[in-house]
């Protein structure tokens, strides 16, 4: 079996494994913000395989399976997992194909094993980043960095669930994205034949698969309240907690709308007491 039809065969069970387990979730009306600060309707969370090891020891014989014939053209010589849920896919991977791991840590420690490399990597040693789930990219940048500043090369990165939004990203770096199951419509059609996913539902999602950023800057347009209700939650004591990651949102992630909100937020942040200025958005306490 070549590498495309044992692709589409894998795609498709893990597609329903992922529905039926519950990792994947969607709501339109009351979106999520993202690790990355961008809106999005839909959630993943393959840490849900935690609570069901039948399905996740076959995710894990599937990604195996899938990177040894991956392996067949391509030198891996050791695999690495980014602090924290990435482990619970490369960790197990890594022992099934009979390779060495090395850990990366979002940050270095001021004790113990005090680097952000938790093993090691040899100079020249092609390392293959395995990671539950890849939305931006970023993440695995950030672990790439850290394998190439020890030595190490990185010509691939694996991602068990790719929301298709950082392989460009990846791909300024060098780096190829490749994975097992893609956010598509295929995706959403098996959702639907799993009875996990309603025609409304999967209309909606559909208009965001079509237009990421398009279906996230028209949401926020049409939802004022949105805005107000996680500022309201990042407000304590007349501070922005974090900075309010809504404030991101709005000055980094979508700026577009940046002009058209700042008058009303800083009214808003003035509603909510903000005692320090906001130079994001403008904001300056009376």
């Amino acid at each position: 079996m070549g590498i495309t039809e044992l692709e589409e065969r894998l795609f498709e069970r893990n597609a329903r494994r992922i529905w039926n387990v519950g990792a994947f979730d969607s709501n339109h009306k009351d979106p999520w913000i993202l690790r990355s600060r961008k809106i999005s309707p839909v959630y993943v969370n393959c840490g849900e395989f935690q609570n069901y090891p039948v399905e996740w020891e076959g995710v894990i014989a599937d990604v195996s399976e899938y990177l040894s014939k991956f392996m067949e053209a391509n030198t891996i010589d050791r695999i690495s997992g980014g602090e924290l849920r990435d482990l619970l896919f490369s960790i197990p991977v890594a022992l099934r194909l009979g390779l060495p791991h090395v850990t990366i840590r979002k940050e270095a420690k001021g004790y113990g094993l005090k680097d952000r490399i938790v093993g090691k990597v040899k100079q020249g040693e092609r390392v293959l980043p395995v990671a539950d789930l890849r939305t931006t990219g970023e993440s695995e940048i950030s672990w790439i960095e850290v394998i190439r500043a020890a030595g190490g090369v990185v010509d691939f990165s694996f991602s068990y669930f790719d929301r298709l939004q950082g392989g460009e990203a990846l791909q300024k770096e060098g780096v190829k994205s490749i994975s097992l199951v893609q956010m598509t419509d295929a995706f959403f059609r098996i959702g639907r034949q799993e009875e996990r996913l309603s025609i409304s539902g999967y209309n909606e999602l559909g208009s965001y698969l079509s237009d990421k950023e398009k279906w996230a800057v028209n949401f926020l347009r049409g939802n004022p309240d949105y805005i107000k209700q996680h500022l309201t939650e990042s407000v304590l004591d007349g501070k922005l907690k974090n900075r309010a990651p809504i404030i991101r949102v709005l000055t980094k992630v979508y700026p577009m709308l940046k002009e058209e909100f700042t008058s009303q937020v800083c009214d808003w942040l003035a509603e909510l007491g903000v005692n320090h200025p906001v130079p994001e958005i403008g904001y300056e306490p009376k």
